[in-house]
C-alpha cells in the first residue's frame, strides 16, 4: 500500500489501484509534482490500471488556463493506463455548481478512452467507480466503494492508515 501524502493544497491516497486526490486550495507546480509522483508510485504497484477519484472541497478555486494545462497533461500522460475518473466537487452552492458545469462541459468535449463523470457527492462517486476497483489484498472493507469512503474519511481527519 502507497502511504498518505499531504503537499500544500493536496492531500493523495490510494484505495487499491485508485489513486484519490483531495484537492483543497489552488494547486501550483509542487502539488502538481506530487500528485504526478504518487500517481507513478501507485502505478507500479499496480496491475490492472488505474482509477482517478478526485475531490474538491467546497469553495476550492476553479483552475486558471495554465493549472488546465497541467491537469489535462496529467489524465493525457496516464489516460492509456486509466479504467475510469470520477471527479467531485461537494457543495450545493453556486461556485460549486459552476465548477460542476465547466468540469462536464471539458469532459463531453474531450473524448476519453475510460468512463469520466462528475459527482456532487463523494458517496455516489464512489458508488459509481467502485466496479473499476481493484480492491487491496486483505482488503477488511465491505465494498471497494465503503473503502474509498474510509480512505477519503482517513485523509481528512489526518490519520494515517
Amino acid at each position: 500500500m502507497v502511504e498518505q501524502v499531504v503537499i500544500g493544497g493536496v492531500r493523495l491516497a490510494a484505495y487499491g489501484n485508485c489513486v484519490i486526490s483531495n484537492w483543497l486550495g489552488s494547486p501550483g507546480s509542487k502539488e502538481f509534482a506530487a500528485h504526478e509522483e504518487y500517481v507513478a508510485k501507485v502505478a507500479a504497484s499496480q496491475k490492472d490500471g488505474l482509477v482517478f477519484f478526485v475531490v474538491l472541497e467546497p469553495g476550492a478555486p476553479i483552475l486558471n488556463a495554465e493549472q488546465r494545462k497541467e491537469m489535462e497533461g496529467v489524465y493525457s500522460r496516464w489516460g492509456p493506463t486509466l479504467r475510469a475518473a470520477a471527479q467531485v466537487v461537494e457543495g450545493g452552492n453556486l461556485w460549486s455548481l459552476s465548477a460542476r458545469s465547466v468540469m462536464t462541459a471539458l469532459r463531453l468535449v474531450q473524448r476519453r478512452s475510460y468512463p469520466t463523470r462528475v459527482f456532487a457527492d463523494v458517496e455516489e462517486g464512489a458508488e459509481w467507480v467502485a466496479p473499476h476497483v481493484a480492491r487491496p489484498e486483505n482488503d477488511n472493507a465491505s465494498g471497494a466503494a465503503s473503502g474509498i469512503l474510509a480512505e477519503i474519511e482517513r485523509l481528512r481527519s489526518g490519520r494515517a492508515a
